[in-house]
């Protein structure tokens, strides 16, 4: 019996370490994926979709319902929540589009350049 003692208390000893590393490796992907202030970016658009289907010459609408009532829209195949606030000189009715700007995706206005609205990504 006093052999077993000390395989038991390895066999947790072990499961402790695997639960760690599990947990450590957890904290390390939301900290990558985390802005500074510990709000969530979101998930990430692979390159070759994003060329193909955003930026500046990829234009759309959003409409009123899709921000006031959602807080939410879609195109190009993904789903955005939006993060920031509509600017109030924008126009529902004007063209936007997507643009990703150190690892952050906005929703941009033409007629207002530098003007942007924070989105994320929802998969």
């Amino acid at each position: 019996m006093k052999d077993e003692k000390p395989a038991k208390e390895t066999e947790k000893n072990t499961k402790q370490t695997q639960m760690t590393q599990q947990e450590m490796q957890s904290k390390d992907e939301k900290k990558n994926n985390m802005r500074p202030g510990g709000q969530v970016r979101g998930n990430r658009i692979p390159d070759d979709r994003y060329r193909a289907k955003f930026g500046e010459q990829h234009r759309f609408h959003v409409s009123q319902n899709d921000y006031r009532q959602n807080h939410r829209f879609n195109y190009g195949g993904y789903s955005f929540q939006f993060i920031g606030l509509w600017p109030s000189d924008w126009l529902y009715t004007q063209d936007v589009y997507v643009v990703e700007i150190d690892g952050v995706y906005y929703l941009c206005n033409p007629n207002y350049p530098g003007v942007n609205i924070e989105i994320s990504v929802i998969l």
